[in-house]
């Protein structure tokens, strides 16, 4: 969650030609996020943190610290920090919970496939 909003956020900061203060934000995630992640499933959603991060931090940093000025390929990624949800920065076994939760019962399946034309 903390990965997420910190995500957002930086980008939302991004957008408003904050590019500076985006990138500080980012980073002071990172360190938090760092000395907080003790367990195994928090190091690797700390690790999708960072891979996402590191995107979005890298066309921050190509802009040159000119405040408002962002490429092309930076606004994409801004907007894609935008919209990132939260099964992105999961572990492996927090996805299997929301694969597990979306699945349908059996009587949706059986309505599925016995549909005539």
């Amino acid at each position: 969650m903390v990965g997420l909003a910190a995500l957002q956020s930086s980008a939302l900061l991004a957008q408003e030609g904050q590019i500076h203060e985006a990138r500080m934000y980012l980073q002071v995630v990172s360190c938090l996020m760092e000395q907080a992640a003790r367990s195994d499933r928090q190091c690797e959603e700390r690790g999708n943190f960072l891979y996402l991060s590191q995107q979005l931090d890298e066309h921050l940093w190509q802009s040159g610290g000119k405040e408002g000025r962002l490429s092309d390929a930076g606004l994409k990624a801004v907007f894609q920090a935008k919209k990132a949800n939260l099964a992105l920065l999961l572990s492996g076994e927090a996805k299997r919970d929301v694969v597990a939760r979306r699945k349908a019962d059996e009587s949706v399946f059986q309505q599925y496939y016995s549909y005539r034309f």
